[in-house]
């Protein structure tokens, strides 16, 4: 089952722009804040309309030489449900040849492109609270590959050009959080409390950009 999940793509919020504008040779840091939007699966639990914006939330993406840092504060999830963010970044954007919109250089289809050298990987867990708030802390290391089971849902994940790559973001939801059953799974991996035809599918609620369902 997860083989067929990692074999589908579809774009979650294809008007949101997540762009971290390309450096010159001698920044030091670079950064951007951009706000989620509803993707289909949230906007239909939510009663909003696709690709608009979350009221009060924002993803803010600071890229330094050593590594990016990503801060997603939301609202609006489904209470008491666990999710994981994934953090989706392109080191060569300049090779992508599918822009969703003028804003953005790279569409789903380029994490495909090995020029491009995408990938999708764990940021972060939380539990949203019982008025659908959470606050997301990620952080990606220079040159390092992520170690634990499900934390690459896609590409190498190792992030080579920090200060030049494009980032995105996806907030998926894990059913209600239940660490009796699951542990930390639900927090910690792509597929944590995920079980068709069982208890629960997950969806990918918001995003900050397009998500690969992987």
């Amino acid at each position: 089952m997860r083989q067929l999940l990692r074999l589908s793509v579809v774009i979650a919020a294809a008007a949101a722009s997540c762009i971290v504008p390309l450096a010159d040779a001698h920044a030091a840091t670079v950064k951007d804040t951009v706000p989620l939007r509803w993707t289909l699966d949230g906007a239909i639990y939510s009663m909003n309309q696709p690709n608009t914006v979350v009221a009060g939330s924002y993803q803010s993406t600071h890229a330094r030489p050593n590594g990016t840092r990503m801060v997603v504060q939301t609202t609006g999830l489904r209470p008491f449900h666990a999710y994981t963010l994934w953090f989706t970044f392109f080191n060569h954007p300049e090779h992508c040849q599918h822009p969703p919109s003028e804003d953005r250089r790279c569409g789903v289809l380029d994490l495909f492109n090995e020029m491009t050298d995408g990938s999708l990987v764990f940021g972060d867990g939380a539990v949203a609270d019982a008025w659908g708030n959470a606050t997301f802390r990620g952080f990606r290391p220079v040159d390092e590959v992520p170690v634990g089971e499900e934390q690459i849902a896609h590409g190498t994940g190792v992030l080579t050009n920090p200060l030049g790559a494009e980032y995105q973001a996806t907030l998926r939801s894990h059913g209600i959080y239940d660490p009796a059953t699951y542990g930390d799974e639900q927090v910690t991996t792509l597929d944590g409390g995920c079980h068709l035809g069982e208890k629960y599918v997950c969806t990918d609620d918001q995003a900050s950009g397009f998500r690969a369902q992987l």
